[in-house]
C-alpha cells in the first residue's frame, strides 16, 4: 500500500482529501505542522508528500526547502486554493514536483498522484552518474561536485539535468520538459522552466550568462551539450 504524508491545517480540506486518498487505497498520515511533517518525512517511508502553502507554524515553501536540504527524494506536491503564479513558481523553485489547485477532481487528482510516484521510482532506478568538464553528478545519491566542491541542487533540478543528460544535444521544448517531469495537466509553465534553467546554470556553469552546457535554442527550447 502506498503511503502518503498530508500536511494541511484546514480541517475541511484535510478531511476531504484524506477521505479521497484512503478510498483510493493510500495509507494516509496527516499533520497541521510543517515542522512535524518534515520530521515524519525524514524518518518514515512515504511514497509522496502533499503540503499546503500556508501551515500553522511555517509556510509550505519553508517545509519543502527543509526537506530538500536533507536530500529527501520523496515527491512533494503542493495542494492549495491559491492560484497565483508567483506562488507556483516559488513552490517549484523550492523543490516541489507538482502544484495542484483545490478543489480537486478525484479521478484526475489520484491519476496525477500515481503518475508522479511512478515517475519518481523510474527516475531512481535508471540513470546513475554523469561527468562533463569539471562537473560530476550522481543522480541516485543527488550529489553534484564542481571542481570537487559540492553544490546543492534541488530534487527537481536533478530530474531536469538527468532528463537533458539522457538526451544529449537534442533540442527539447519547454512543453516536453513539463510533460515529462510533471505531466500535461500540470500548472508548471514556460516561466517555471526558464527559472529552473537559470538556477541550474548559476550552480554548474562557469559563466552562467554564456553557458557551455545548458544552451538556449531560440524559439525552440533548450539542449544539453557536454
Amino acid at each position: 500500500m502506498k503511503r502518503i504524508l498530508f500536511i494541511e491545517n484546514d480541517l475541511q480540506i484535510k478531511n476531504e482529501i484524506k477521505s479521497i486518498l484512503q478510498s483510493s487505497g493510500f495509507y494516509t498520515i496527516t499533520t497541521t505542522s510543517g515542522k512535524v511533517g518534515a520530521e515524519l518525512a525524514k524518518g518514515d517511508g512515504f511514497d509522496a508528500i502533499i503540503v499546503d502553502l500556508f501551515l500553522n507554524d511555517e509556510t509550505g515553501i519553508e517545509c519543502c526547502k527543509d526537506l530538500r536540504k536533507h536530500n529527501l527524494l520523496i515527491p512533494i506536491i503542493f495542494l492549495t486554493n491559491n492560484k497565483e503564479e508567483d506562488y507556483q513558481i516559488e513552490a517549484f523553485n523550492s523543490g516541489a514536483d507538482d502544484f495542484i489547485n483545490y478543489p480537486v477532481h478525484k479521478n484526475e487528482f489520484i491519476a496525477r498522484l500515481n503518475a508522479i510516484i511512478r515517475r519518481s521510482k523510474i527516475y531512481l532506478k535508471s540513470y546513475d552518474e554523469a561527468s562533463f568538464s569539471n562537473i560530476r553528478i550522481n543522480f541516485t545519491k543527488q550529489i553534484t561536485k564542481v571542481k570537487n566542491k559540492q553544490i546543492l541542487l534541488t530534487s527537481t533540478e536533478y530530474k531536469i539535468l538527468k532528463f537533458f543528460v539522457e538526451r544529449e544535444e537534442e533540442v527539447i521544448s519547454r512543453a516536453e520538459i513539463i510533460d515529462a517531469l510533471w505531466g500535461v495537466n500540470s500548472n508548471a509553465s514556460s516561466r517555471t522552466i526558464d527559472n529552473y534553467m537559470l538556477s541550474i546554470r548559476k550552480k554548474i556553469e562557469k559563466n552562467p550568462s554564456c553557458p557551455k552546457h545548458i544552451i538556449t535554442v531560440f524559439k525552440e527550447g533548450y539542449k544539453f551539450v557536454k
